[in-house]
């Protein structure tokens, strides 16, 4: 391993948010039960698994949401990656788009081997400056 990557890992290890999965309770239903078939390599991606969590939480709390509604592309085509059937705030539904930072990608080794949490800091900033137009409308 090198050093730069063991940096990153001591650096992440010592954020104090680095132990807060250790609070979640295994569910099936909420998909956070890590068995056998979600650490398999045939399993679902991080990107698809954070976006049925998400929707199936919402289901839970008794609000219906879709993934990828095909009716709200944007000007380049993309769509968000789910949205409530119902109003959520002002009358508006509620839609998200998460991200996952590989914070070990070769694009990300030296921020953060200088600061905790700067893959995601970027991502966050780039993810803000993307949606900053639709905000107002």
């Amino acid at each position: 391993m090198k050093f730069g990557n063991l940096l990153l890992i001591l650096l992440a290890l010592s954020a104090k948010e680095s132990g807060y999965w250790l609070h979640a309770l295994p569910s099936a239903n909420l998909g956070t039960m890590l068995d056998h078939t979600t650490l398999s390599a045939g399993g679902f991606s991080r990107h698809s698994t954070i976006n049925d969590i998400i929707r199936r939480s919402l289901a839970t709390a008794h609000v219906p949401a879709v993934l990828e509604p095909i009716n709200l592309a944007r000007s380049d085509g993309k769509i968000p990656d789910g949205m409530t059937l119902i109003p959520w705030r002002l009358g508006r539904s509620l839609l998200w788009d998460a991200t996952c930072v590989d914070t070990l990608a070769a694009s990300h080794i030296q921020a953060n081997s200088s600061m905790v949490g700067a893959a995601a800091t970027s991502a966050e900033q780039a993810k803000r400056s993307k949606y900053e137009k639709q905000d107002s409308r």
